[in-house]
């Protein structure tokens, strides 16, 4: 999962309660029928801690899901029927509802009824279980700068789960409306979301005094309030309603509140029609042109969409009118870093934890920016403040990137392994884990991240390559070309793929269907720029080159310098090549304009170091290994071929130093293991001779071929000792019985 995944679902400091389980919804009609009559305990004498307060709550509190989106609290049961009160405008149209309860069962709602001229419903399910009921409070003894909390469930799911996140937030009464609109009378300052709407307003003692339902902009300082319906303007008109009888029967339609379009897009948002759920915030602010949960929903939407820019214009225009939403700050902040704007997205952050230094999302983004800004260390201590406040989310293959550039393999291979842990189908956390073990020489291990990946997702592209990859470097070639040639018919106009497989083809021996994919790479071009084309344009090269065919050769040589002039390797590349055509001159040439280009470039002074090697001028070669090697001591063709030098200059012992290094710096490298058993061979220790062919030759069987040993810089010298041991019989019932790797 990717931090833009990730990012929309982590808008509150919530820790996730219960997990949703399979479930049918049930269609009801917004209908009116009789339910209880509660009425208000007295005050307890003794105030709790808001830890205590939250703790009863989510006894009480249930979230309201299917074609609407909000909390409700459960007031009241009859036998096995409970009464939930809740918002009208969460189940404003008919449709299908649903209860989840705070042991996590589902039940569908089959009856609810509506009070007259109140955004409010009282909701009816049937359960055998015990479940509490909320104690009422008195709301008339709530007055201005009482402490009240507020309590629900986000409207958005989180990734990789079916849940919603809870809420707990704490603020205080600013005042009481005189004259409420739908029984509005409560206005606190206290933070919430949409789908809180429903849930309860609570005293310090964790009696509900009121229901959350509406965020309004102050017309004269132009903040953001929240409002409430006092408990006793439900429990008056209860009180006063006649309890329907008989038959039930539909209401007369209504006109929708922005507050209940809100709702209905919010649903439309957690099943992911991102564009139906635009739909209703727009309907929503039609109505209400300042509605702050609109602008909210829509821009998490957007960002959803992955319209960055119509996601920050929403967090732009909520940030001027409440300037404190710190969630708004955070979704702005990740939107600026999803269009690379990462000191943007970074000051966006740092001003989201400033005012609310306990914000899940804050971290994450304020992580993301610090890891694209290339402050590993910064990005994973934020990752770890995600994982305290929000323990629940995946959040772990992000952190293992930030961990992988600072080289931490084994941190990083643990957050991939906690990543699969809570997503057990997450294909990129398998392809991940097992690119790191892979790196790290588990190949076994990548091997088997990669088949899983695979039966996940069997059109991944990406990981047939890489398990490809392994198993040809594990002599398994015939394998290994499958996966790619499997890579190319799931999506046929992969460049690189055809890149992949060409270097396959030619590594078997197989130049001229190499040449046909290679052809077909450069074809499609779709997948890269320029850099990587030259690298097509070379491996073909190296096709011709290995063909004899050094004119061709020199034409693709002549695209890599058309495509990049600065390309120091392409001119020693060409330099080379004119050597073998004996073009002196025209080689000198390109050895001195790649010198003068980037005279600091390793590959390119190995490759003048292969054309003095290739003329046996020896110490020549060695000088321009060595600066090679000054630029990059594990430069391992350098290292090898000095070795092969000082084979040719009788001096076995350095030789067999250079082969053991490089063999050190890429144990899988066939060329240097052939080259220390043939040395070993020769000074009499034939089993362990012997036992170092027999590794390399399965590793890469080419190296039996002594005319593939000359193109690779082979002298006389230790050719010679080369064809005895190629005569060994049990080197020879080896080659006798190929391993289906050509």
């Amino acid at each position: 999962m990717n931090f833009a995944q990730v990012v929309h679902y982590t808008h509150t400091v919530t820790r996730l309660l219960f997990k949703s389980q399979a479930h049918s919804f049930t269609y009801i009609p917004a209908v009116l029928i009789g339910a209880a009559v509660v009425a208000m305990q007295p005050q307890l004498a003794m105030a709790l801690t808001p830890v205590e307060v939250k703790a009863v709550t989510k006894e009480f509190t249930v979230l309201i899901g299917g074609d609407g989106s909000g909390t409700g609290i459960i007031f009241d049961h009859k036998g096995d029927t409970y009464f939930v009160l809740t918002n009208r405008h969460v189940v404003s149209e008919d449709g299908r509802y649903e209860i989840q309860t705070p042991d996590g069962s589902l039940y569908p709602i089959y009856h609810s009824q509506e009070l007259p001229d109140l955004d409010l419903a009282v909701l009816q399910f049937t359960s055998n279980k015990n479940y509490h009921t909320a104690n009422l409070g008195n709301s008339d003894q709530i007055k201005e700068k009482t402490t009240v909390y507020v309590a629900g469930w986000s409207a958005d799911v989180l990734p990789g789960t079916n849940e919603r996140s809870y809420g707990f937030t704490v603020g205080s009464i600013l005042r009481r409306e005189q004259s409420p609109d739908q029984g509005y009378a409560l206005v606190y300052d206290n933070e919430a979301v949409p789908g809180m709407s429903g849930g309860p307003v609570l005293d310090e003692n964790g009696r509900v005094v009121g229901i959350n339902g509406r965020a309004v902009q102050e017309a004269n300082t132009r903040t953001v309030v929240r409002k409430g319906i006092p408990i006793k303007t439900f429990l008056v008109a209860r009180n006063n309603s006649r309890q329907a009888s008989g038959p039930t029967t539909a209401t007369a339609p209504r006109q929708q509140t922005a507050e209940g379009y809100i709702s209905l897009g919010g649903a439309k948002a957690n099943k992911k029609d991102y564009k139906a759920a635009i739909a209703y915030y727009n309907k929503a602010l039609q109505i209400n042109p300042n509605n702050p949960d609109a602008y909210y929903q829509r821009g998490t939407a957007y960002f959803s969409l992955e319209n960055y820019k119509s996601a920050i214009a929403d967090f732009n225009y909520l940030i001027s009118i409440n300037p404190k939403n710190a969630s708004a700050y955070a979704y702005r902040g990740a939107s600026r870093l999803q269009l690379k704007d990462y000191q943007d997205g970074l000051a966006d952050s740092q001003q989201a934890l400033r005012l609310n230094p306990n914000l899940g999302i804050g971290y994450l983004t304020r992580a993301y920016a610090y890891y694209n800004l290339k402050d590993y260390k910064k990005a994973i201590a934020d990752y770890d403040q995600v994982v305290q406040l929000l323990p629940n989310l995946n959040i772990y293959s992000l952190r293992a990137s930030a961990y992988l550039a600072q080289k931490d393999y084994s941190q990083a291979i643990t957050d991939y392994s906690q990543a699969i842990r809570l997503e057990p189908d997450n294909v990129n956390a398998y392809k991940n884990r097992g690119d790191v073990r892979n790196g790290q020489g588990d190949k076994q291990g990548a091997l088997a991240d990669y088949t899983q990946a695979i039966r996940l997702k069997p059109d991944d592209v990406n990981t047939y390559k890489a398990q490809g990859y392994v198993r040809f470097s594990q002599g398994n070639k015939q394998a290994g070309l499958e996966d790619l040639n499997q890579a190319t018919r799931i999506k046929p106009r992969s460049s690189l793929a055809w890149l992949n497989q060409g270097g396959y083809l030619q590594n078997l021996g197989r130049n001229e269907e190499a040449i046909a994919s290679y052809n077909r790479a450069i074809q499609l071009n779709n997948e890269w720029g320029n850099n990587n084309l030259a690298d097509a344009y070379r491996a073909r090269g190296r096709v011709y080159y290995d063909k004899e065919d050094y004119r061709l050769a020199i034409k693709d040589y002549n695209q890599m310098i058309s495509l990049n002039p600065k390309n120091a390797v392409a001119y020693a590349i060409r330099g080379f090549t004119y050597q073998r055509l004996g073009d002196n001159q025209a080689a000198l040439k390109d050895f001195n304009s790649a010198d003068r280009i980037d005279p600091n470039n390793t590959e390119a002074s190995a490759i003048r170091g292969f054309a003095y090697h290739h003329q046996k001028n020896y110490q020549a070669a060695l000088a321009a290994y060595t600066k090679a090697l000054t630029q990059d001591a594990k430069f391992i063709n350098a290292v090898n071929n000095i070795g092969l030098v000082k084979y040719e200059l009788g001096d076995v012992e350095t030789a067999i130093r250079q082969f053991q290094a490089a063999i050190a710096i890429d144990s899988q490298s066939a060329e240097p293991q052939l080259a220390q058993a043939v040395a070993l061979y020769a000074k009499g220790d034939r089993e362990l001779g012997l036992s170092m062919a027999e590794v390399a030759l399965r590793l890469d069987d080419r190296f039996a071929d002594v005319k593939f040993l000359k193109k690779n810089l082979w002298g006389d010298r230790i050719l010679a000792d080369t064809r005895k041991l190629l005569q060994n019989p049990r080197i020879r019932a080896l080659l006798s019985h190929p391993s289906g790797s050509k």
